[in-house]
Formats: structure tokens, C-alpha cells, sequence
């Protein structure tokens, strides 16, 4: 709404703060926020899973892990659209990477650890499920990018769309648990 000619369907989140952008100032605080809660869920999940075994304990890890890598992928905005690649835009491309790659794996490693759990049976099916949407759609948004296709946009937010539910579900799940044990 600040941008009136940007996308959401056909444009990626990282252009809202890209070298140059109108509104960066404005809305870098927006995702230092996200970052910073990531990284409280993640102690949260890792305080609450702890000792359930390595595959909770590593994904937790994993999760708090990419909340640090958002926060430190602040100084590297991704190069406008059009524009040579800068070493900060590279930077950006790499850390987006990474975080992908950790979204996936710590999804990977609670789902697998619930599958070891007595009551874990369908929070790992809806984790793994997750996973594989996350997946496909990620593939999709980066397929998107790469060949210029309309609706990267939309792909790369059902992709974060999920991940954040997934959080969202798990957390509220996690607390629902603890909330019936202590009655």
C-alpha cells in the first residue's frame, strides 16, 4: 500500500527494501522485528522440546539460526531490479539462500522428530506435508526469478505464507500442550 506501483503477485518481498526502494527505511524495522521473534520462538521450541531428543534440539537450533541470519542479512539489500549486481546484492541472493535452506531443514528435523513421538504422528505428517508445499513452492519462486515469469511474487509468499503458519501452528500447538499439563 506504501508502494503504489509494486506488485505482490508479480514481485518479490526482497524489492520493498532493495537499494534504492521509496519505503526501505520504513519497513527494515518491520523485518528486524520478524527476525528478533523468530529467534524467540526458536528458544521458545528448543526450551519446550529440549528433551525430546537431538532432532527437536538441532531443529530448534536451526529455526533460531535463520531469525540470526535474517537479522544479519540487514546491510545487504538486494540490487534493484535491472541493476548491476553489487557485492551487498550477491550477499543478499547468498543469505536468501541460506534461509531457505534452513526454513527447509529445521521443518525437516521437527517433522522427523515428532514421527518419534507417541502423540507426534500428525504434527509430523503436517509438518512433513508443509515442508514438501514449502518446497514446491519455493521451486516455483525461484524458477519464477530466474526466468522472469508474472507471478514470482505469489509463489514466494505462499512459500513464506506457509512457513509462517507453520510456526504459527506449532507454537500455539506447543503451548496448548503445556497449558493442559499444568491442569
Amino acid at each position: 500500500m506504501l508502494t503504489p506501483d509494486y506488485s505482490h503477485v508479480n514481485q518479490a518481498i526482497s524489492e520493498l527494501t532493495a537499494t534504492g526502494a521509496i519505503r526501505r527505511s520504513q519497513l527494515e524495522p518491520g523485518f528486524a522485528i520478524y527476525n528478533v521473534l523468530v529467534v524467540v520462538f526458536a528458544l521458545g521450541l528448543f526450551m519446550r522440546t529440549r528433551r525430546w531428543g537431538r532432532m527437536f534440539r538441532w531443529g530448534s537450533v536451526v529455526v533460531g539460526l535463520t531469525g540470526v541470519l535474517g537479522l544479519i542479512s540487514w546491510p545487504f539489500p538486494m540490487d534493484a531490479v535491472g541493476a548491476p549486481a553489487t557485492p551487498a546484492g550477491i550477499a543478499h541472493l547468498v543469505t536468501a539462500g541460506l534461509l531457505s535452506i534452513g526454513t527447509m531443514a529445521a521443518m525437516l528435523l521437527l517433522g522427523l522428530g515428532w514421527r518419534r513421538r507417541p502423540e507426534g504422528k500428525v504434527r509430523s505428517l503436517l509438518t512433513l506435508l508443509a515442508l514438501a508445499a514449502v518446497f514446491v513452492s519455493g521451486l516455483l519462486a525461484a524458477i519464477a526469478a530466474a526466468q522472469g515469469w508474472p507471478a514470482m511474487g505469489f509463489y514466494e509468499r505462499i512459500t513464506i505464507g506457509i512457513f509462517l503458519a507453520w510456526m504459527f501452528l506449532t507454537a500455539l500447538d506447543l503451548w496448548l500442550q503445556q497449558s493442559s499439563l499444568r491442569q
